[in-house]
């Protein structure tokens, strides 16, 4: 009789391990994709405070990109922004201040691994902020009536095509991003 309850607690708890364990690992995988988005938050302040400004910094100049990609004719290395993300963006041109960012190819993010998530900067619940260059005016544009109100809200979630799969993403963050 001992053994027989002995072996249905074993059963048990080889159940219950079955359950939690591929549960834990997208935990796991969920609380390093989360780094990606600070990473990403601290450039929606500087892109909130330039468009605020109307000025569109070039590539590059936003103040917050992280990270390098290897340039094979210099013959310098890729830097990465952290462990976890490869490199954060802002764009500068037709959706000025979307926020791209990639994350590392690490075997630990499993199918987060080099994958993206943007944010993208809204003038309303369902418009992106677009601006036009200004002829001449490095860095200004103007933007349609509507973007003249500023920023009202952040879109983030997956890219399109590319993205980082959802269970992986905080649930304000899940919305694919289709702007172009």
């Amino acid at each position: 009789m001992d053994c027989n309850i002995l072996m249905i607690v074993v059963a048990i708890i080889g159940i219950l391990a079955a359950v939690a364990l591929p549960a834990y690992q997208d935990y796991t995988v969920r609380a390093k994709v989360s780094e990606a988005i600070l990473a990403g938050s601290a450039c929606r302040t500087a892109v909130t405070e330039a468009i605020q400004n109307g000025v569109v910094p070039s590539a590059g100049n936003w103040g917050c990109e992280q990270g390098k990609a290897a340039d094979t004719v210099a013959g310098t290395a890729a830097q990465r922004a952290s462990k976890m993300v490869a490199k954060v963006d802002v764009n500068s041109t037709n959706l000025p201040g979307q926020i791209t960012i990639l994350l590392s190819t690490l075997p630990e993010l499993k199918q987060a691994s080099n994958t993206s998530i943007i944010m993208t900067p809204l003038v309303n619940p369902t418009t992106p902020l677009k601006g036009t260059p200004v002829t001449g005016e490095q860095g200004k544009f103007t933007f349609d009536s509507v973007a003249s109100a500023g920023i009202s809200e952040w879109s983030c979630g997956p890219k399109s095509e590319g993205g980082t799969p959802t269970k992986y993403l905080p649930a304000t963050c899940r919305t694919v991003q289709s702007f172009s």
